[in-house]
């Protein structure tokens, strides 16, 4: 009974550093919005220093809290494969979560990035041998019908998609949704071969390619590095919500390094999952940018399934019911421990589930978050 009391004020500090690490990053897509609209930067100029920013500020987190880069590397070493597919698969994410955040509305970007888990789940099915439970085999079913009833206007009604939808930004937010499930699933694949691989360092280098690509995008159509000519007047404001956007970032990895001690994984994914309206609604209150009816159903529908999937799971594991899935349903949940020291970690694996194939063990592992 003691015991139960003891853990209660635990669980309630990890719910409120995940709330609040959402709530920190829901702010990240008007921030790329405003710079997008009140400066003359390109989406290549705003992907080209958010990269770095993050990149700069990772590399102080990892110095803060993984011991220094000795160890970083020592770890990454372990295993140079999954470290090259981490690299270039969160690169990837760095640039197709840009591009679908200003090339459609914010509400239709995150709906189908949010699709993430659900990608997960099927990879890790047909890459990882993951067993499919019921509920995510439901749960799957009702997200690819949420999906659709975002194209209800343009495929059924013909009236063409809502105000600043566009169809490739639809495309490259699912694109992003994958790209961040290949991610994950390499992290995981990562663990089940060594657990105390670190893909931290793979995380940062990633950053730094997709900064690369980006300056040698702006190189070669002849524009600069620099805004506006870099002139000082719009120089200022720029990297002043450059910064503020790098810091929205960082509390949020700071929150999912704190949280899973507190709190299983599941239960931190469940949170991020707020994310997915809160950015939106955030959008809506600066520009007064509002989705469309059948795009707020749809969104509305995937947030119910996610969440009802996640409660689902963590409640078959709470009554010894689930881990045959292998971990395919959770894993988002098992990376949410990324930037802890490997002591932390290790607390904190106590907490996150996993399939009976401990395949994921987030040990030293990073996830690759919405940003």
């Amino acid at each position: 009974m003691a015991s139960s009391t003891e853990e209660q004020p635990s669980q309630l500090k990890g719910v409120v550093i995940a709330l609040l690490g959402v709530l920190c990053v829901s702010p990240d897509a008007c921030i790329m919005r405003i710079v997008h609209e009140t400066t003359t930067a390109g989406t290549n100029t705003i992907l080209l220093w958010k990269a770095a920013i993050k990149a700069v500020l990772v590399c102080i987190l990892v110095a803060s809290c993984q011991g220094g880069w000795t160890r970083a590397v020592r770890g990454q070493a372990r295993g140079p494969w999954y470290f090259f597919v981490g690299m270039f698969t969160g690169a990837a994410i760095e640039i197709s979560f840009t591009n679908m955040i200003l090339k459609t509305t914010v509400a239709r970007g995150m709906l189908f990035y949010s699709l993430n888990p659900m990608w997960s789940a099927l990879i890790g099915r047909f890459i990882l041998g993951d067993v499919l439970e019921a509920h995510t085999i439901v749960a799957l079913v009702v997200s690819v019908g949420a999906i659709f009833l975002t194209f209800v206007p343009a495929i059924v009604l013909g009236s063409g998609t809502e105000e600043g939808a566009s169809t490739l930004g639809d495309i490259i937010a699912i694109g992003a949704g994958l790209t961040q499930s290949a991610y994950i699933c390499n992290i995981r694949a990562a663990a089940r071969s060594d657990p105390n691989i670190n893909m931290i360092p793979a995380s940062i280098t990633g950053s730094v390619m997709a900064a690369v690509w980006a300056a040698l995008a702006l190189l070669a159509s002849g524009r600069g590095l620099l805004p506006g000519g870099g002139g000082e007047e719009e120089l200022a404001p720029f990297f002043g919500l450059m910064a503020l956007d790098g810091l929205c970032v960082s509390l949020l990895l700071v929150a999912l390094t704190l949280a899973p001690r507190h709190i299983s994984g599941a239960e931190v994914s469940l949170i991020t999952l707020l994310e997915t309206p809160l950015g939106p609604f955030i959008v809506f209150l600066y520009f007064g940018e509002t989705p469309g009816p059948w795009t707020l159903g749809g969104g509305a529908l995937l947030l119910v399934t996610l969440a009802a999937h996640e409660i689902t799971g963590s409640y078959a594991r709470g009554s010894g019911d689930g881990g045959n899935d292998g971990g395919a349903s959770h894993a988002l949940g098992s990376g949410v421990a990324a930037l802890a020291s490997d002591e932390e970690a290790a607390k904190a694996v106590e907490m996150v589930p996993r399939g009976n194939d401990h395949s994921d063990m987030p040990v030293s592992t990073v996830l690759g978050t919405s940003f």
